[in-house]
């Protein structure tokens, strides 16, 4: 039998690290909550998916995004 919220706690975790590992060293520049320990913060967020990028008009991406999304939603050029 499968366990749903086992196997969603996993899905996250391997989320989050597959981003945070993706930006290696330059991740310390992204303002970052981890949900686990900030629980209320993303409940008055309305955050209910991991993870959810949140540009600065306040429009939520859910989901594992790449460089060159990232990109798009912040006005930034994407390494090459």
């Amino acid at each position: 039998m499968l366990n749903a919220k086992r196997d969603e706690n996993v899905r996250h975790q391997w989320l989050r690290s597959s981003q945070i590992n993706m930006f290696g060293a330059a991740f310390s520049y992204i303002s970052f909550t981890d949900c686990n320990q900030q629980s209320q913060v993303c409940n008055n967020e309305g955050i209910t998916r991991y993870p959810t990028w949140k540009d600065s008009a306040g429009n939520k991406y859910v989901g594992a995004q790449s460089f060159s999304s990232l990109g798009q939603i912040s006005g930034c050029q994407a390494p090459s």
